[in-house]
């Protein structure tokens, strides 16, 4: 045998051998870190508040590190530690569960849980929790991109305006923690949703990224590391994953833990390659996915202590909106027909009608978009206020307080008849942007006097 060949057999098989004990110290310290995690969990098999249960059922989850039935239960207890924020969250003075409040980016973290628990955030005991992250968006940076990630992996509509808000985030901070979470935000808007057109976006905010890791791996701190990691890990970037791994189990605790539950549990999501955005629905066949699609219910205001309004968005540029608005991101491929009615006067002096097929998931002030670029008629005029569009004026009919003269919007079932108009038990319960319409259903204005 040739000795320069038997030399680069050696280098190969030490190399392997090398690689695999590194992958076997790895795993060695993920599951000291889960056995540490695994040892925080009280009698009731949460994490002490609200959030530290979220955070670490979501790792849980994620790594599947505990039974089935353990997993159940801390889900159930999550849903209890939720529930009580959510009944005492219209008193300032009350007592949140470790003076935990219903912030923005609290709503977000539990959502996610949630998802990764197969339960479904927008039909959580009768609040949408994903309309509320809707109704409200913060000035903050860091909860955007929180609320961002768990809308999307929710499965709703992304919304234009909140992509260009993330694309101009990703282009303007070098702050690791919000960066890494608008690149695991627009990933899931990429991978989830299928757009094509996020995919060459994600390029420049990884490569931001990635020159931010610092010399000896990390990246400043250990959750900052640990988020860094996770939006990396599926990104097309050339970074050095080994020195940020060596970097985060370098200080690691003797007990296995990284500090606090929260920090663990990020850690162990980084250190085990996975992430929010492997989680699919598919990872719910089995266990049935809590959602009740046919019950209404409400969406909950936030403590208003800690939520602010930010209603302008500067423009990003010019390519990326031309990009984006020639295919909006979209869930699914299933077309589906709905009806659009506009009725004028109390007697219904005018009415017309227009059928509009779109794909499935779309919103019905969408659906008024399109209407109004293919007809004239259709065409409209809205405010926008933090919790979306109030449609005022239709086919040139603009509301009249002073004579009572309003248009009310009815969500059906049939054609509407002019024979037999909707009483007010039909009336739409939800805004033009939070109502996701379904394949066969009728929407009516009908500009009435009330």
């Amino acid at each position: 045998m040739n000795l320069s060949y038997f030399y680069i057999l050696i280098v190969i098989f030490t190399f392997r051998n090398v690689s695999t004990a590194i992958k076997q110290k790895d795993k060695t310290e993920i599951q000291k870190a889960i056995d540490w995690l695994m040892s925080q969990r009280q009698l009731n098999y949460g994490w002490g508040n609200g959030l530290d249960t979220a955070q670490a059922l979501l790792a849980v989850e994620l790594t599947k590190s505990s039974s089935n039935l353990e997993r159940k239960l801390s889900a159930k207890q999550l849903e209890i530690e939720l529930i009580l924020n959510l009944w005492h969250h219209d008193d300032p003075d009350a007592i949140f569960i470790d003076s935990e409040r219903l912030t923005i980016g609290n709503i977000a973290i539990y959502c996610l849980a949630l998802i990764a628990a197969c339960h479904d955030p927008r039909f959580f005991h009768g609040h949408d929790l994903i309309g509320s992250l809707l109704h409200h968006e913060a000035n903050s940076d860091l909860e955007f991109t929180i609320s961002s990630l768990a809308s999307c992996k929710a499965g709703m509509h992304v919304r234009k305006r909140y992509l260009r808000r993330l694309i101009e985030i990703t282009n303007t901070k070098s702050d690791v923690e919000v960066l890494s979470k608008a690149i695991l935000a627009l990933q899931c808007v990429e991978r989830d949703h299928r757009n094509r057109n996020v995919k060459p976006l994600l390029k420049k905010p990884l490569t931001a990224l990635t020159l931010l890791q610092e010399a000896d791996g990390g990246f400043g701190s250990l959750h900052a590391t640990a988020i860094a990691t996770q939006a990396l890990q599926e990104g097309k970037a050339i970074w050095n994953r080994t020195g940020a791994v060596s970097w985060l189990l370098n200080h690691q605790n003797p007990d296995g833990s990284f500090w606090d539950v929260p920090t663990t549990a990020e850690v162990i999501i980084a250190l085990a390659n996975t992430g929010i955005n492997s989680f699919k629905d598919d990872n719910c066949e089995g266990q049935s996915k809590k959602s009740m699609e046919e019950t209404e219910t409400a969406i909950i205001t936030p403590y208003m202590a800690d939520i602010t309004y930010n209603t302008s968005i500067s423009n990003t540029s010019d390519t990326f909106i031309k990009e984006f608005t020639t295919e909006e991101v979209q869930i699914g491929r299933t077309n589906i027909t709905v009806t659009y009615s506009l009725w004028v006067g109390s007697n219904i002096s005018e009415k017309y009608s227009i059928n509009i097929t779109v794909v499935n998931n779309e919103t019905l002030y969408d659906i008024m978009q399109r209407a109004a670029e293919t007809d004239p008629k259709y065409a409209f005029s809205a405010t926008e206020w933090p919790n979306g569009h109030y449609v005022h004026t239709l086919y040139g009919y603009k509301e009249e307080p002073s004579s009572y003269h309003y248009w009310v919007l009815y969500r059906l079932q049939e054609f509407p008849d002019p024979k037999n108009p909707p009483g007010n038990q039909m009336v739409a319960s939800r805004g033009v942007d939070d109502l996701i319409i379904k394949d066969g259903e009728h929407y009516l204005f009908w500009y009435k006097k009330l």
